[in-house]
């Protein structure tokens, strides 16, 4: 079959969209066959349902070599999900890693956790100006999560600079 098109169709079932109930299983079984052919996409597509234990058992370990395939033929959603995977597994450099590829490509919420590795030193020596600076680049790009690590670090710095002062 045409890999776009089962893609299209798995998207349709994931979603629950062009008139078609949401349905895990019958996103997978779509996905899985546009796999096949070993598109980024649908690598990724099949990523994210393994990832999250949708329609199939998670599988933290199919769902990275899956999102590795993709992200290794430049699939920047892929990229952010190798970096979660290794986060999860506490690879803190390797995070670090796929995230800055993917913060690289625009990813916007690869930038924001990246900049989470920066304030905490995580995989990367502590920086407040770089986190700051990604955070900011993320949140210009409409990433909530960002606007709200934004917030939270200049609350704290105020915070820290009124317990200095007293």
């Amino acid at each position: 079959g045409d890999p776009e098109a089962q893609t299209t169709v798995g998207s349709s079932y994931y979603w629950g969209n062009i008139g078609v109930e949401q349905d895990y299983k019958k996103a997978f079984y779509w996905f899985s066959k546009a796999a096949e052919s070993g598109t980024a996409e649908s690598l990724h597509n099949l990523a994210v349902l393994y990832a999250k234990g949708q329609g199939v058992p998670q599988d933290l370990d199919k769902a990275m070599k899956l999102y590795t395939m993709a992200a290794e033929q430049g699939n920047v959603p892929a990229q952010l999900g190798v970096g979660l995977c290794y986060e999860t597994k506490k690879d803190w450099e390797k995070a670090y890693q796929w995230y800055a590829k993917a913060a690289k490509n625009g990813n916007a919420a690869a930038q924001c956790l990246l900049g989470n590795l920066y304030i905490k030193g995580l995989g990367v020596s502590k920086n407040m100006g770089k986190a700051v600076e990604l955070y900011t680049q993320s949140a210009e790009l409409g990433y909530v999560g960002a606007i709200n690590c934004l917030a939270s670090n200049y609350y704290e710095s105020n915070r820290i600079e009124k317990d200095i002062s007293t």
